[in-house]
């Protein structure tokens, strides 16, 4: 299974702009620093490129009025706060103040909001591949042969000794 993030999924009700700001800054220091902060949706087709076969996916999106999955946005805003701030994406004044108003909007029991979608996906190796695997384990009779010869020549005793 991997899975990771689709930034373009977040929601709040009613409207929050220091939600807005946050996507926007944390999505800004991940492509400056060479990520894609929505690469979720493209990891069945990445499985599929490698040669999985039978690829499935699901998603998941935590949101609430109360507890850890509001408060994980200010947490996040203070873990980049510093990129953000090397990357020239904001002043600090700015980045006090969104993080402000994200832990100011994870208190008000009124206010609904999500964190990012995450995407799973998930698939299996070919079929040769996985008899390929079978072929090399040891529970094959010529290579269980072949380690039992191996070891029992590692198990000799040195000459003159």
């Amino acid at each position: 299974i991997v899975e990771d993030i689709d930034c373009t999924g977040y929601f709040c009700y009613p409207d929050a702009p220091a939600l807005w700001r946050y996507v926007e800054l944390y999505t800004q220091a991940v492509r400056r620093r060479g990520g894609d902060p929505n690469i979720g949706p493209r990891l069945p087709g990445l499985l599929l490129d490698v040669g999985f076969e039978r690829v499935q996916m699901n998603v998941v999106q935590p949101a609430g009025t109360e507890g850890e999955v509001k408060l994980l946005n200010p947490i996040t805003m203070e873990s980049i706060a510093d990129c953000v701030l090397a990357e020239g994406l904001a002043t600090r004044n700015e980045v006090e103040r969104v993080i402000a108003e994200l832990y100011e909007l994870s208190r008000d029991s009124l206010t609904v909001v999500s964190i990012p979608r995450v995407v799973q996906a998930w698939g299996y190796r070919p079929l040769a591949d996985r008899h390929e695997l079978f072929r090399l384990s040891t529970y094959e009779p010529e290579n269980q042969a072949r380690q039992n010869q191996q070891g029992s020549q590692n198990n000799r005793a040195p000459p003159g000794s």
